[in-house]
């Protein structure tokens, strides 16, 4: 009879232990899920999923670290022109969905061309990628300008959204900013702003 009440008991904390361990690890997932959350909210905005702009000074180093001396890589400030318009006509949740939109669009050409994109401010994203791509022709510049020439539809509405860019080509060295890249790039897009909107304009 002992022994039988010893097997018995120690079934009984067999099993006991493997809940408390199932338990624990359960709760471990549960604590790593939440600060993988945390650090994804911290890095991406809410609205389009998209880098923030603090993110996207990070990842830009990261990426422009793994290049070589000499490799080019091109920066483009995107911003949607009369945006204002367009929350004041068809309401902020149509301007919304066109950002939500483009941001996909704007993605699907980071990813294709391995760069990196962002939501940098409002109706303002910042694109990276490798290579020079600044002169007029180039297959990558022209993919980015004609990807606002399809419309956005929005329930019954048809919205075909214009933008303006700035472009920064740079070479990696050892003077390479991204920071004061980003900065020329949104000169650039200033004097697209100021030249009529819809058009691209170079830093030189």
């Amino acid at each position: 009879a002992a022994l039988c009440m010893f097997l018995i008991n120690s079934i009984i904390a067999t099993k006991r232990n493997a809940i408390y361990a199932k338990e624990a690890e359960d709760s471990h997932k549960e604590l790593q899920k939440y600060y993988d959350d945390l650090r994804y909210e911290a890095q991406h905005d809410r609205m389009t999923g998209l880098l923030n702009r603090q993110a996207m000074v990070s990842r830009s180093k990261t990426k422009l670290s793994s290049m070589n001396d000499g490799d080019a890589y091109t920066i483009f400030a995107i911003d949607l022109d009369n945006m204002k318009e367009v929350n004041d006509t068809y309401g902020h949740d149509t301007g919304d969905d066109i950002l939500r939109e483009m941001a996909i669009r704007l993605q699907r050409i980071a990813i294709c061309y391995k760069g990196l994109i962002s939501r940098y401010d409002g109706d303002e994203f910042v694109l990276l990628l490798p290579g020079n791509h600044s002169k007029e022709g180039d297959e990558v510049r022209e993919t980015i300008e004609s990807t606002f020439q399809d419309p956005v539809y929005v329930g019954d509405t048809c919205i075909i959204p214009t933008c303006s860019i700035g472009m920064k080509p740079g070479v990696i060295s050892s003077e390479s900013s991204v920071e004061e890249d980003v900065i020329n790039a949104d000169v650039a897009l200033y004097h697209a702003k100021h030249d009529g909107k819809n058009t691209t304009v170079l830093f030189e």
